[in-house]
């Protein structure tokens, strides 16, 4: 089993003060998230650490600047690398 890559992209919150953006990733559907990155507030991310053949499953977060508050899960997606 090789390699691959994954580009997911996303709407980007528009609640003032969003800086961040975190990834969360799992190989089980619907749980078992953890913190697989953090990145500026953008709309997509590269996800470069994946397994050929393997399904995963993300959901996003968007993180406040100044309170540090992290907002609720996205609604999942997924994606099966090649």
């Amino acid at each position: 089993s090789g390699k691959g890559k994954l580009a997911r992209k996303w709407t980007q919150s528009t609640s003032a003060g969003v800086t961040q953006n975190r990834i969360y990733r799992s190989t089980s559907s619907g749980s078992g998230y953890s913190l697989h990155a953090t990145v500026s507030a953008t709309t997509g991310f590269t996800d470069t650490s994946v397994t050929s053949g393997v399904t995963y499953y993300y959901v996003v977060t968007a993180v406040n600047g100044s309170t540090g508050k992290e907002s609720a899960y996205s609604n999942q997606a997924s994606a099966k690398s090649r």
